[in-house]
């Protein structure tokens, strides 16, 4: 394909893989969602200039030296259409973005969401992550109060759980540093650091929680749609061996491999945008059905009862049998 059309990214808006550009210095056209969140833009000027913005701000265009260095490292990120990017581009931020912190309770880590921002609070991390805790427990209260219906909801709270979990990430990470050279003093630092880490990776397991039924509910729509593709296609070919007509026997037979074709290939069930996505993991998990002969199989244990619960989740997944436990298949949002 040619480097100065939009061939590339009207490709890859349809969902194919194609070839990057023969000049790898060159920025496809089109318009992107980058790794870091930034909306980019990339058109040729009328007399064959090639211009990239990149981010929010109008009338920042990037320089040459580094949109060679993009295009050569491949990371201009994911093709959008013109409108979503126009959308974006004028509100500020994605549609599935969860709503943005205020201004004094800012991520201490700017470069999670790809911006900058100069802190009044810098010195303090605690507070500011504190504040940051206190924030989207009160923007996802609301959020958390209504069931998830369409995917761009669903996009918005995997982002969201992704958000709270670095920020539970960060804390954790705060408190191991402040740690460190303190060994001897570490319960203290504990105390401190970790309503934030529990708080966190408690909101973020709530939002996750709350997007499983989504999910769950879009991968038996995926299992079924197979499952209906699988017996048009086995209707197809008896119908097709009902007719002497070559022509038309073939067209049948054509169109039951498309659908079998299409019944193998794997249901794909996320949330979140690019970079920030969660999606459903498949598993088992044990449950115990008669505590005492789980307790008995496993009295030897110098741990006893406490246990037995984590023990029989270990056989799970080992998928050793266990007298007293059955494994079940179960999902959930990670």
């Amino acid at each position: 394909m040619s480097d100065d059309t939009y061939d590339f990214w009207e490709s890859k808006l349809a969902g194919n893989d194609p070839d990057p550009l023969s000049d790898r210095t060159k920025l496809p056209l089109g318009f992107f969602r980058t790794q870091h969140n930034f909306p980019l833009a990339v058109w040729l000027t009328d007399g064959g200039d090639r211009l990239a913005l990149r981010g929010f701000a109008p009338g920042k265009l990037m320089a040459t030296n580094a949109m060679e260095r993009m295009a050569e490292m491949g990371n201009f990120g994911k093709a959008v259409r013109e409108e979503v990017y126009r959308a974006a581009f004028d509100k500020g931020s994605w549609e599935d973005d969860p709503p943005p912190l205020t201004a004094d309770r800012l991520p201490m880590s700017p470069s999670s969401y790809g911006l900058g921002h100069n802190l009044a609070n810098a010195d303090d991390p605690l507070e500011a992550m504190r504040r940051e805790l206190d924030d989207e427990v009160e923007t996802t209260d609301e959020f958390l109060r209504q069931p998830i219906t369409t995917q761009e909801q669903a996009d918005r709270a995997g982002t969201w759980a992704r958000r709270v979990g670095m920020l539970a990430k960060r804390a954790d990470d705060a408190r191991k540093e402040e740690k460190e050279p303190h060994l001897l003093a570490g319960k203290s630092v504990d105390e401190k650091w970790k309503p934030i880490v529990i708080g966190a990776t408690e909101l973020t397991q709530k939002l996750k929680k709350h997007l499983e039924p989504f999910l769950l509910a879009q991968r038996r729509a995926a299992e079924e749609k197979r499952r209906q593709d699988i017996l048009e296609a086995d209707r197809l070919r008896r119908e097709a061996e009902k007719h002497d007509d070559e022509e038309t026997r073939g067209a049948l037979v054509d169109d039951a491999r498309r659908l079998e074709r299409a019944a193998v290939e794997p249901v794909k069930t996320t949330a979140g945008r690019h970079g920030m996505r969660v999606g459903l993991r498949s598993g088992l998990e044990a449950i115990i059905t008669d505590y005492d002969k789980a307790y008995a199989a496993l009295k030897n244990h110098p741990s006893m009862r406490e246990f037995v619960q984590t023990l029989a989740d270990r056989a799970c997944r080992a998928k050793m049998p266990l007298d007293g436990v059955e494994f079940r298949d179960s999902e959930r949002v990670v």
